[in-house]
């Protein structure tokens, strides 16, 4: 039977065929080329006022052709996330599997790089403090340093000359000497106060008018009075600060106790001061009128 079938459909397409006939053939020589002709664009002449044809292409064209694009790409891009749920759909395990695991990764770095810069950042913060404290530091103690040298020389001088009227001549000179041999700015002033009694301080300026007259007790003023007691029980040199100043900025008062030999009793005299809680102590109670 399939093989009449076979032969039944090869003899209906021999008929068709023949039906048909032969393609007429065509004479090549009688064929003369045709010449397309161009489009005639006229154009506005303004002597003529001929109008000018519009232009084939329009602007509707284009943004139907450009919607149409746009159309197509998000319609492909919604076929593509919908392929790909499917596909999540059927085989959950093996398909979300490394990209959570990725992103799990990606977001522990990146909680770690956070964690590392902060903490970084606070570490540097804090070497900055710690630097800077260091070299305020050592910038103080350099200028302690600065000091001595003057102090102890001109303690020396006074213990050689106890007289006050030598000083009342030459403690400028001397004071100037003595702190043209230190750094600009390392000393701000010298002052010589006999009896803790403010007299002289050199370089004088108009703002130390109200501290030498009168003369300025130091005993009286609450900043001053421990150091100057613990210079002369220790009967060594002392640092008060660094504090705020009458000029207006951060300083130390440095004070060199000077005694003169023939005073022997200012301990006694100082612990015997220091029992009392009446007047404050006066320096020539307990130095006496040899100092």
């Amino acid at each position: 039977a399939g093989l009449v079938r076979e032969l039944q459909r090869r003899t209906h397409k021999l008929q068709k065929r023949d039906m048909i006939g032969p393609p007429d053939i065509v004479d090549v020589r009688d064929l003369h080329p045709v010449k397309a002709e161009q489009p005639q664009v006229a154009f506005t002449d303004p002597e003529q006022g001929a109008s000018q044809k519009p232009d084939l292409c329009s602007k509707s064209g284009e943004q139907c052709r450009t919607s149409g694009r746009f159309s197509r790409v998000w319609l492909g891009a919604w076929n593509t996330c919908l392929d790909i749920g499917a596909i999540v759909r059927l085989h959950p395990v093996s398909t979300l599997t490394a990209p959570l695991a990725v992103l799990i990764l990606l977001a522990g770095l990146g909680v770690w790089s956070v964690l590392a810069g902060s903490m970084s950042y606070v570490q540097q913060r804090k070497d900055d403090a710690r630097s800077q404290a260091v070299d305020a530091a050592t910038g103080f103690q350099i200028q302690l340093e600065q000091t001595y040298t003057p102090g102890v020389t001109f303690s020396l001088l006074v213990r050689q000359h106890p007289e006050w009227e030598y000083w009342l001549a030459n403690f400028n000179s001397t004071a100037e000497e003595l702190m043209s041999r230190t750094p600009a700015g390392a000393l701000w002033n010298m002052q010589l106060q006999p009896f803790g009694q403010l007299m002289s301080i050199y370089p004088f300026r108009p703002s130390d008018a109200a501290l030498v007259s009168p003369p300025r007790d130091q005993l009286t003023e609450p900043l001053r009075r421990e150091s100057v007691l613990a210079a002369i029980s220790t009967r060594e040199p002392q640092v008060a600060g660094p504090l705020r100043l009458g000029q207006g900025f951060l300083g130390a008062l440095i004070r060199y106790p000077i005694f003169v030999p023939q005073i022997e009793d200012a301990r006694r005299c100082l612990n015997a001061a220091r029992a009392s809680s009446e007047d404050p102590i006066q320096l020539f109670d307990v130095l006496g009128t040899g100092a």
